[in-house]
């Protein structure tokens, strides 16, 4: 299987440089208008046309501006110049993997790895590849390859963690596998960050001190901040879990379950206004999402707005009716 697999990504270059339907041979004309840095890079091209780390350069410009296509386009043209430059498929797999393009991606690193063995940094983004597409055994074989390559590099155990989490619903494993990674770097934020959603899942406050060390790192973590206020709700510490919400909104305006949450803690506190607007700002930035619409109509109901309350219950059973059984029985009150 891994001999197919590795033969196989002897022809990925070619399949990547098909990524990109407007891929040219001609460089960039320079123009005025573009933006100074652009221009030099354009300059640079056109000046040697036959240099791959001008195109290797330019598509990290493209990419940082989010210019994923033309990041593919620039990157195409640096392997199809210097096929045998592992930098290049690896970079190139990275755009692939930004735009959704995770079979490529995975091209691309085989690629890599085969022209580079020792390439840990592929062989990492290799296994979260496997991981996502919940392949066990191809995962498991490159972790063999780090664990020989680099045993002390905190992402192995990190990733292999998230493989017994995800793929093998084995927590236990899991846990041993996130400390490790936090053992061998206690500033690997990402591993106390899945030790907090486990231990949140378990009701374990010992969460809170792994959402803390993973803010203590990234002290602008969403979905650390969220998850702490998530479980502070859960346990009844409501103004903890508001000022982590309100920081959540500040963070990432467009985060619908903050405002959710919120609603649901100003309910709790009878402070139905305020519970009314954050439901609605949750409506207003995900309208599907009928756990708003039920919990705005029972404040409607609260507040005696019987047409306001009936209205958003009868939207909530639209989208959802087997899990809104409520709903039903308040509508027949009404």
């Amino acid at each position: 299987m891994r001999s197919a697999l590795l033969l196989y990504s002897i022809i990925s270059f070619i399949t990547f440089t098909s990524c990109s339907d407007s891929a040219s041979d001609k460089p960039k004309v320079k123009n005025d208008s573009i933006p100074e840095v652009l221009a030099k890079l354009n300059e640079n091209i056109a000046d040697a046309p036959s240099n791959a780390e001008n195109y290797y350069i330019r598509s990290k410009y493209y990419f940082d501006q989010n210019k994923q296509f033309e990041a593919l386009e620039d990157i195409s043209h640096a392997i199809n110049l210097q096929p045998k430059n592992p930098l290049y498929h690896f970079k190139g797999g990275e755009y692939l993997f930004a735009i959704g393009k995770t079979r490529k991606c995975a091209d691309a690193m085989l690629e890599a790895v085969r022209i580079k063995p020792d390439y840990a940094d592929a062989w990492h983004r290799l296994s979260e590849l496997y991981i996502i597409g919940k392949d066990f055994d191809s995962a498991q074989w490159c972790f063999k390859q780090l664990e020989e390559l680099d045993p002390a590099n905190p992402k192995t155990p990190f990733f292999k963690g998230e493989m017994y989490k995800d793929i093998k619903a084995d927590t236990g494993h899991a846990i041993a596998l996130f400390q490790k990674a936090t053992e061998l770097d206690a500033t690997y934020w990402q591993a106390w960050l899945q030790l907090g959603i486990i231990f949140s899942a378990k009701n374990n406050p010992l969460c809170l001190q792994y959402f803390g060390n993973v803010l203590r790192n990234n002290k602008n973590n969403v979905e650390a901040l969220y998850a702490r206020g998530d479980f502070l709700r859960r346990t009844g510490k409501l103004t903890y879990a508001e000022n982590d919400f309100k920081f959540v909104k500040q963070l990432d305006p467009g985060h619908y379950l903050a405002n959710y949450n919120l609603g649901v803690i100003y309910f709790q506190q009878n402070k139905l206004q305020q519970a009314v607007e954050e439901f609605s700002m949750a409506i207003e930035k995900k309208e599907d999402y009928a756990y708003a619409w039920y919990s705005r109509g029972l404040c409607y109901y609260q507040m005696g707005n019987k047409a306001a309350a009936k209205k958003d219950l009868e939207k909530c059973l639209e989208m959802d009716k087997e899990h809104f059984k409520n709903a039903e029985v308040l509508l027949k009150k009404m």
